[in-house]
């Protein structure tokens, strides 16, 4: 992958205002060819991490440009390929419990995770999945008006694991 940085749902005008707020399941634009998806020239299917059913794993974000917001993990059995986003049923938790991680410092740099895997999911080919939601954009939503609400950029990105 030749733009590893721009796995964002097409930019957020074109997620936003085109794709109504949705996006690929491992990042490419909604509605356009999901290059990282199986049968994309990107997903090759390649086992990154083989893990134990109930597991804590640690997992690892490079941010380059900081956005602020939140992570979420979710996991799931691809069974019979393409991924989708139903299959994605699992959030992954941290040791407290949340389901988000929040990135309130403003430092660009490696990040680590530690999450709690599933202890009702075994799969030879799961999907992990990394989605971030931005909060650097201004906005309104339910909760009130300014930096962080409403509409926000996303980036997002897949890798296939394997859990025993």
């Amino acid at each position: 992958n030749w733009t590893p940085n721009e796995l964002n749902c097409g930019g957020f005008v074109y997620q936003w205002r085109e794709a109504g707020g949705k996006c690929g399941v491992c990042g490419d634009p909604y509605g356009k060819t999901q290059r990282h998806t199986e049968g994309g020239e990107f997903a090759k299917g390649v086992i990154t991490g083989r893990y134990k059913k109930g597991q804590e794993i640690t997992v690892e974000v490079t941010v380059t440009a900081n956005h602020l917001g939140w992570f979420e993990f979710r996991v799931g059995d691809i069974g019979t390929p393409p991924i989708t986003e139903e299959k994605l049923s699992y959030v992954l938790t941290q040791k407290d419990g949340s389901k988000r991680w929040k990135l309130t410092n403003p430092k660009t740099g490696k990040y680590k995770i530690t999450l709690q895997l599933p202890s009702d999911l075994t799969c030879k080919r799961c999907v992990l999945r990394w989605w971030w939601n931005t909060g650097n954009s201004w906005g309104c939503d339910d909760e009130g008006c300014g930096l962080g609400h409403g509409a926000q950029e996303s980036f997002v990105n897949c890798a296939d694991i394997s859990i025993e």
